[in-house]
């Protein structure tokens, strides 16, 4: 029982890592500055997209996110 919960939360934290890199190929991909990924991200939530992450949404961490997703 433990290791199936272990394997649903590790499938929800994979689920909102994937959303919040998609965040940020848009982001660099539309050529928005970066700041623009904190108010981005809080649209989706009130807009009803559960899972995304609250960390990861400083200038420093999206520039290290789009240098690995973005040759």
């Amino acid at each position: 029982m433990v290791l199936k919960n272990v394997h649903k939360k590790k499938a929800s934290v994979d689920v909102a890592i994937e959303k919040l890199f998609k965040c940020a190929y848009f982001i660099a991909k539309e050529d928005l500055a970066f700041r623009k990924l904190e108010n981005l991200l809080r649209l989706l939530r009130e807009c009803g997209v559960e899972g995304l992450p609250r960390m990861y949404n400083d200038n420093k961490a999206i520039t290290t996110i789009i240098t690995y997703i973005i040759p």
